[in-house]
């Protein structure tokens, strides 16, 4: 197993802005964890939130898979992007799951005071075998 990989963004007007990558988790892919004839499955990915910003915090996502995507042009994607975002409050000391296939950024600060944070374990993981593989 992987060390653990933390976010943290800290109280700084930048991350009042959408920094974050608009992103699916491939990890699994890009990692080479397949063996030959091999397929993953079982794909999770989790965040545990550990600090909240007072005004709160949570996940951008947008209901596009990732077959969509490669069918449109980038007009359509920036289109679809800019209408479509729903959000996901995150609550302090719950641990999210969801399968990684969901289009999604972390959501940025609003109205950031100096003593905010917003810091979350994030982790991935694939069933192989019957046995969960947990991976940063």
């Amino acid at each position: 197993m992987a060390l653990p990989g933390f976010h943290i963004y800290l109280a700084s007007k930048v991350f009042e802005k959408p920094i974050a990558s608009i992103h699916y988790d491939l990890q699994h892919e890009l990692a080479g964890f397949a063996r030959p004839g091999e397929e993953i499955a079982g794909i999770l990915s989790f965040t545990l939130v550990t600090a909240l910003p007072l005004q709160g915090g949570g996940l951008n996502w947008w209901n596009l898979p990732r077959q969509k995507v490669n069918t449109l042009s980038q007009a359509e994607k920036l289109s679809y992007l800019q209408n479509n975002k729903q959000f996901f409050p995150y609550q302090l000391g719950y641990l999210y799951t969801h399968s990684g296939k969901i289009l999604h950024q972390a959501a940025p600060g609003v109205d950031l005071q100096p003593d905010d944070q917003r810091i979350t374990l994030q982790g991935h993981a694939f069933l192989r075998n019957n046995v969960w593989v947990l991976y940063w």
